[in-house]
């Protein structure tokens, strides 16, 4: 099965194409690519540089949230469209998921973050199983920093763009992931989805939306004048 993974959670994003599980290409997109008008056009030079047509791919993969409100939308908008035109299966996978799945396996637990601004992160744990996966212990929640820094265990190893943040504020003895693993990759997000294929999952094209987790500031500055 060849895949297309498309991942723009964050400042930096990238994409890859994978045959299965094995990677075939990867590409890192900085800042100045995060827009469909250029995202599409890196895609379409990954391709062309392994020989692929658009036609080819049957999965495409896209992190689905949580993440930069510009970025979500920008990978899944073009994750659709993409998937729409070739008749392509479309699968989202969870920003936290993939970020816990690029951490080691010592020790057995891992809280992935990353930071959600106005004193928060978003948050997710996960626990490791026999096979090589995380399972997730608990759904992607909103946290605030203090109570977040509060629950720190040192059982736990901590990944995620959130330390960016709060690494510095670390309470004794938490340990933290090698900082290049901190950021989400296309080639782990692709794995992902195509593990979540082969299990039977399938989204809906056309129900397909990023997952925000919360309100944007605009929606929650509207709230006080529409009670």
């Amino acid at each position: 099965m060849k895949i297309l993974a498309i991942e723009t959670s964050g400042v930096t994003g990238s994409a890859a194409l994978l045959e299965e599980t094995d990677v075939v290409a990867e590409t890192r997109l900085d800042s100045s690519h995060r827009s469909a008008q250029s995202l599409l056009p890196a895609i379409d030079s990954q391709l062309k540089s392994v020989g692929w047509l658009p036609g080819d791919i049957q999965l495409v993969a896209v992190a689905q949230g949580p993440g930069s409100f510009t970025g979500l939308r920008v990978g899944v908008t073009a994750g659709k469209t993409l998937a729409y035109a070739v008749g392509a299966q479309l699968i989202g996978v969870n920003t936290l998921r993939i970020i816990a799945h690029q951490a080691p396996r010592d020790p057995q637990r891992v809280n992935a973050i990353i930071d959600a601004h106005r004193g928060q992160v978003f948050s997710a744990f996960f626990s490791a199983a026999p096979d090589a996966r995380w399972d997730e212990e608990s759904p992607t929640q909103i946290m605030d920093d203090e109570l977040w820094l509060q629950e720190c265990r040192v059982d736990t190893l901590v990944s995620g763009a959130g330390l960016k943040k709060l690494g510095p504020r670390l309470p004794a003895g938490i340990r933290v992931a090698a900082e290049p693993l901190w950021t989400p990759t296309a080639a782990v997000l692709g794995r992902l989805g195509y593990a979540d294929f082969c299990g039977g999952r399938r989204d809906d094209i056309w129900q397909f939306v990023p997952q925000y987790f919360r309100k944007s500031a605009a929606e929650e500055k509207r709230e006080p004048s529409e009670n």
